[in-house]
Formats: C-alpha cells, structure tokens, sequence
C-alpha cells in the first residue's frame, strides 16, 4: 500500500510539472487537497491492515518437528474493498486527468490560425504529454486488471502489476532514453494511444513527427 501511494504521488506531480505552466493546467490547490488524501487514506488503510491482519502459517510435519512452508494473511472483507475502490478510484482519476488536457491539446493543433511557434510547442506538450499519459493509463490499466483477478482468486498475477508499476515510475525519470527504452517497451500502448488520438481526435499522430519533437531534457523536468 506505500508503494501504492508514493506512485499515485508521483501521478500528481507528474501532473503538475507537465500542465502547470500552460492553458491547460489543473487548479494546484485541487491537486494539493488530493495528495493529502491519498496520504491520509494510505494511512489509514495501513493502520486498519495492522491492527486486523491475521497471519496464517502453513507448516509441514515430519515426525515431532514442524516445519514452517509458507505463510499468508487473512484480512477482513471491508478492508479489503477500501483498497479495491481506493486502487480502482486512483487508478481511473490517474488515467483520465493526463488523457483530458491531452485531448485538448490535440484539438488545439487543428487550429489553422497557429502560428508556427505556438504550434511547435503545442506539439512539444503533445508529446510530453502523451507519454505520461502512456505510462500513467498503462499503470493504472494493470492495476484495474490486477483487482479484477484477485476477486475472482488468482492472486499469482500480483507481480505483475508490481512490475509494471516499476516500469512506467522508472520510464518516467531522465535516465532512460526514450528511444532505446520507452518507445520499444510502450511499443503497444502507444500504438494504441496513436490510434485512439486519430480515432477520437480526428488527429494522425506520425511516428517520425513524435521522434523529432521529443525533448527529453524537458520532458523529464
């Protein structure tokens, strides 16, 4: 659940630091009153676990000794549907308030009275843009997912939200070229997201435009 928190943290900022300084920017008091929630709800919902777990342990007997093999917890059904809505709230405000000014932004560059410098960092943002909004939906969709099997028990899948997680929070640092590391992992989501801009935006995003509008230096600031 602290891993949960400090990603949906870094959702907001990551928020503020792309919109803040354009058109397109959120209120920074709404932005604060949500960071505060996600702490205090994380809080609380680490307390509850605490207090109410139950651990199990599943030995194996050989004789008069016992072995210990695996162990496991058991939480109560309310708890865990605070942290089914609060993962499935998170994850579907996280999604949607990077794909709302992206679209907006989109539309934006269908405006023929653009001069050519509005347009080029109207392009910029774009592109900024959509990277985090490639990696924000793909943690959040894994995340949605993630809930989704363990309701119906298959809690092996785990990992593989945390990985994906890791992934995108990593893809989001200055570290990684884009070329080398993002645009081959993200290869399908941003196919997806290409399609989804020219299906609902009336928008053709072309791979080369992105390739030479990209800005790492900036979008990692």
């Amino acid at each position: 659940q602290l891993s949960k928190m400090f990603m949906y943290l870094v959702f907001v900022i990551r928020l503020y630091a792309v919109y803040n300084s354009t058109a397109y920017r959120y209120n920074p008091i709404l932005l604060i009153i949500i960071c505060v929630f996600i702490i205090l709800f994380s809080l609380i919902i680490m307390v509850m676990v605490s207090i109410n777990v139950d651990t199990l342990y599943y030995g194996h007997e050989n004789g008069d000794s016992q072995y210990i093999v695996s162990c496991g917890a058991e939480l109560d059904l309310y708890i865990l549907g605070m942290i089914a809505i609060f993962d499935f709230g998170l994850s579907l405000f996280s999604m949607f308030a990077f794909i709302i000014p992206l679209k907006k932004v989109i539309k934006s560059l269908n405006d023929t009275d653009l001069s050519p410098q509005i347009k080029y960092k109207l392009n910029n943002l774009m592109s900024i843009g959509q990277k985090n909004a490639i990696l924000t939906s793909t943690a959040a969709i894994t995340t949605l997912f993630l809930i989704g099997m363990v309701g119906i028990g298959y809690l092996f899948l785990a990992p593989l939200d945390l990985v994906t997680n890791m992934i995108c929070m990593v893809l989001t640092t200055p570290y990684y070229n884009d070329y080398r590391y993002y645009d081959r992992i993200c290869l399908i989501p941003i196919k997806c997201s290409n399609y989804c801009c020219n299906c609902c935006c009336g928008t053709q995003i072309e791979e080369e435009q992105l390739q030479a509008l990209k800005l790492q230096a900036v979008a990692s600031k």
